[in-house]
């Protein structure tokens, strides 16, 4: 597995955990509350501005955590690896490919493509909530849960294109 396949499955999982959080605290609150909850607008904007900053947090923890783990078991590796075969260690800055080449751009534009049509579609049926007078809250949270669907699915299809390819057509 290559390194930005990784660190993909790294963001992913994050964002899963963040993900899973907020519909447990919204799972928790409706049970405890019911449906008296959803005309607190005021709450949930606290709650989803509170969960925002959570993954924005766990992002940049897990990162810190992916490259410093990366980098140690790269940098064993070519140990036992030199070890074992008698030549020299490689530098350990060619494990980390950091140079985004034209697959990994074209990767990047399909898989943010299809995250863009979910957050749209999200957007679209919050909108359709409010026509049918649904409280602002659940078009609230439609458009938040889209959003975090969204980041999901990207890194999914992101995952799938670096397993089996992309195609320019």
């Amino acid at each position: 597995m290559t390194y930005k396949e990784k660190q993909t499955w790294a963001l992913l999982l994050s964002g899963l955990f963040v993900l899973f959080l907020y519909l447990k605290r919204v799972f928790d609150i409706y049970a405890i509350d019911g449906i008296s909850t959803f005309n607190d607008t005021n709450f949930w904007a606290k709650t989803m501005l509170v969960y925002i900053g959570i993954g924005i947090g766990l992002t940049i923890l897990v990162m810190i955590l992916f490259n410093v783990f990366f980098a140690i078991g790269a940098k064993v590796k070519n140990k036992i690896d030199a070890d074992i075969s008698g030549l020299e260690e490689e530098d350990i800055d060619d494990v980390f490919d950091n140079v985004e080449d034209e697959m990994d751009r074209l990767i990047n534009l399909k898989a943010g493509q299809i995250s863009y049509v979910v957050v749209s579609i999200g957007f679209v049926a919050g909108l359709i909530t409010l026509t049918f007078d649904l409280p602002f809250v659940i078009m609230l949270n439609i458009v938040y849960l889209s959003f975090m669907l969204g980041a999901s699915i990207e890194g999914i299809i992101k995952l799938n294109y670096y397993k089996k390819g992309v195609s320019h057509g």
